[in-house]
């Protein structure tokens, strides 16, 4: 009868130890992974993931790098300052180019396609500026980000209209300085995705304009990783985007 009670009472303690060990569905030992993406909202998946405890699950430490671009991203990564890369298609493109020149740049792969968007990027301008119409922008000051779609949808936009890069006063910058920029007068125009165009636009109100345009542009945003990482340790690429 003692040994029954004894048992009884051990049986709640056991529970709780077993509850503990095996409710847990973090593994012991994580394996730490840097991520570059860019504020765009395409990454939403990426900061959910992260928020609640889905990388951590799969087994990953994940810390995330925000860039201002995805250009930034991929240097990162050929440079092997970083595991996993979100950048879209015309920062790969010129890494292509880069590699065909270069044989000795470091091999990457594509992990996935994320996501496929329409209409993000945008070409603003201030009225006040004398722009009211798409070939306005001739001779006027043109804030874009060298080697990312805002670059390549320059480029579209100017030939849509019979015009080229030396018809405007071109000005790189990255794509957070050209809100600025634009809403202090220092540009007239800038070449830019959302939610920087959607911001630029509040902040002037009325002065501002958004270029019409008969491109239908998608932006196809993908990830990343370096071949050796692919080849070696691909549970690793594996439970990233299981999570």
């Amino acid at each position: 009868m003692k040994k029954a009670v004894f048992y009884i009472l051990l049986l709640p303690i056991l529970l709780l130890i077993y509850s503990a060990a095996g409710c847990s569905t973090e593994p012991a030992e994580l394996h730490p992974v840097q991520v570059s993406v860019t504020p765009f909202l395409g990454e939403a998946a990426s900061f959910i993931a992260l928020e609640k405890g889905f990388f951590r699950e799969s087994g990953l430490d994940v810390t995330i790098i925000q860039n201002r671009n995805g250009h930034e991203s991929l240097q990162q990564l050929v440079n092997n300052e970083t595991d996993i890369a979100h950048l879209a298609e015309t920062p790969y493109l010129h890494y292509l180019i880069k590699k065909a020149k270069n044989p000795h740049v470091m091999p990457i792969v594509i992990l996935a396609e994320m996501m496929l968007v329409n209409d993000i990027q945008k070409i603003v301008a201030r009225r006040d500026s004398g722009i009211n119409r798409p070939d306005d922008i001739q001779g006027k000051r043109v804030g874009f980000t060298p080697n990312t779609q805002s670059e390549y949808f320059l480029d579209s936009f100017l030939l849509e209209y019979q015009l080229t890069k030396s018809d405007v006063d071109l000005k790189p910058m990255p794509v957070p300085d050209q809100v600025s920029a634009l809403t202090a007068g220092e540009v007239d125009a800038i070449a830019v995705w959302e939610p920087h165009a959607a911001e630029a636009a509040l902040i002037l109100g009325e002065n501002a304009l958004k270029m019409q345009t008969r491109l239908t542009y998608s932006t196809l945003w993908m990830a990343f990783a370096s071949r050796e990482l692919a080849q070696t340790d691909p549970q690793i690429l594996e439970s990233y985007l299981s999570a």
